[in-house]
């Protein structure tokens, strides 16, 4: 992902996340001081509900350009992702 296109990002959070507004700030700020590339390397669902699904995943985020410091860095780990109005 590359951009500034905050409403795309916050697109994927459900509305109803008790953390949506500070990954909102954090974001905004992020996008303030960095032009950075998130990658999906990997992604396998590990259980799927009606309502709520648990996906694996493998990002990696490099930083293209800003003044501050930032580590490119690897991650890995579980996303919940639940319905809202009825879909995904």
């Amino acid at each position: 992902m590359t951009g500034k296109n905050l409403d795309a990002i916050m697109a994927a959070i459900h509305p109803e996340s008790p953390d949506y507004a500070a990954t909102r700030q954090l974001m905004d700020e992020l996008m303030e001081n960095f032009a950075r590339r998130c990658t999906l390397e990997d992604a396998k669902v590990i259980s799927c509900g009606q309502d709520e699904a648990q996906v694996l995943f493998v990002q990696t985020t490099e930083k293209i350009s800003g003044d501050l410091p930032f580590g490119d860095n690897w991650v890995a780990g579980i996303h919940t992702l639940r319905k809202h109005d009825r879909t995904w």
